[in-house]
């Protein structure tokens, strides 16, 4: 089990063209489907998601038409149907990054994730196949953007 003991007294770890990003929590889980695996057959979640405001609400305007303008070419045969606009959280979680470390040195290996999607549009989830030790007792996230320090990290009680 997983504990937040320390996190910024407010929960934004970074702030991206106007749009800021909170910490939304960490988990072990099971894998689903093919995805590759820690010890344990565990993996570890790592939860991120934009504070919506004007800016989230006119790049998701932005979005829709531009979704709805290429359907509008599909449909017409002028466009592949393939090549659909990305979601506009993209452009900012491109640029957080995240440095997990513990009081026994594991090094974490990121191991993909998942940004944006119907509903979640403004989410991401950082996915790692490495999970912290059994004897490991504190778990570090620290998070930079653009490869500088936020100086906005979270301490994670790990407890058996």
């Amino acid at each position: 089990m997983m504990r937040l003991i320390h996190a910024p007294g407010d929960p934004v770890i970074a702030t991206v063209d106007g749009i800021s990003v909170r910490f939304a929590g960490i988990e072990l889980l099971e894998p689903s489907g093919s995805s590759t695996v820690g010890p344990l057959n565990l993996m570890m979640c790592l939860y991120l998601s934009a504070v919506r405001g004007s800016e989230t609400a006119l790049r998701d305007a932005r979005f829709r038409l531009k979704q709805q303008q290429r359907w509008e070419q599909v449909h017409a045969g002028e466009q592949d149907p393939f090549g659909f606009p990305w979601w506009p959280v993209e452009s900012i979680y491109d640029r957080i990054t995240t440095k997990l470390s513990d009081d026994l040195g594991t090094r974490y290996e990121r191991a993909g994730g998942q940004v944006g999607g119907e509903g979640r549009e403004w989410e991401m989830v950082l996915r790692y196949t490495t999970i912290p030790p059994l004897e490991a007792r504190t778990l570090h996230v620290e998070f930079s953007v653009d490869g500088v320090s936020t100086g906005r990290t979270c301490k994670i009680a790990l407890e058996q």
